[in-house]
């Protein structure tokens, strides 16, 4: 399986807020990708301290009010510390039409990382589209 072999190679992972999302959202998807070794990446100092600095950069990019550790941030750090691509289907805040909190491609340009689409992340996969 071609996502397999991405996350062997250190192209595909993700953070544990991520998985958990997954649980709540797609529970199918969950139990696929977390059965994938080395998916989800356990979080880590060297996280901790990019996140902080991101945070810090864009301090609207979390909401205050919320109950769970939003993911956001730490797919972000995760990009940051190892030059990943991220994968969102969020439109940067520039497509809206009233501005509000930045996005995540807000964010990844900022650091000066790629941010695609899943469509487009399945099409460099040779997969096809969800349905």
């Amino acid at each position: 399986m071609l996502i397999e072999e991405a996350v062997r190679a250190g192209q595909l992972a993700t953070v544990p807020m991520v998985a958990e999302e997954l649980k709540r959202h797609s529970p199918g998807s969950h139990t696929k990708l977390t059965a994938i070794q080395n998916f989800v990446v356990p979080r880590i100092t060297g996280l901790a301290a990019t996140v902080a600095e991101i945070t810090e950069q864009f301090p609207d990019f979390v909401a205050e009010d919320v109950e769970r550790e939003p993911a956001d941030p730490w797919i972000v750090a995760l990009a940051v510390r190892n030059r990943l691509t991220v994968v969102t289907n969020e439109f940067p805040t520039s497509f809206r039409r009233k501005p509000g909190a930045p996005r995540i491609p807000d964010v990844c340009q900022a650091f000066e990382l790629e941010c695609i689409e899943l469509d487009e992340f399945l099409r460099r996969l040779g997969l096809p589209p969800p349905k």
